[in-house]
């Protein structure tokens, strides 16, 4: 049942991070500099940003099954906590700097 769990938040989290990146990417002023993947870049360059998006989170998910399917729940599981602690650092930085950026355009 756990590793159930663990492979549905690693997708959900997957999903929620390639909507954030499209907005990142498409609607900041970072444009592609937000994504900081070398292979996301890479894919995104080539076929685009919602078909180097779609592609890499395809491939995170597919390997993500294929760990559960194959009963490599603690791989999936230390897969899953990593993603998470990445997004909530990189998300810190990106929200600070935002805010950072505001309070240097208004002055305050």
């Amino acid at each position: 049942m756990l590793d159930a769990c663990a492979l549905i938040l690693f997708i959900l989290l997957q999903l929620a991070d390639g909507i954030l990146t499209y907005r990142g990417i498409s609607h900041t002023f970072l444009g592609i500099n937000y994504e900081i993947n070398p292979i996301v870049v890479f894919c995104i360059q080539q076929i685009g940003v919602i078909g180097g998006l779609f592609v890499t989170k395809i491939f995170s998910i597919i390997a993500a099954v294929a760990l559960y399917r194959y009963r490599k729940i603690e791989a999936l599981g230390v897969k899953t906590a990593w993603f998470i602690y990445a997004l909530v650092i990189i998300m810190t930085y990106i929200l600070a700097m935002h805010f950072l950026t505001l309070n240097a355009l208004t002055g305050g």
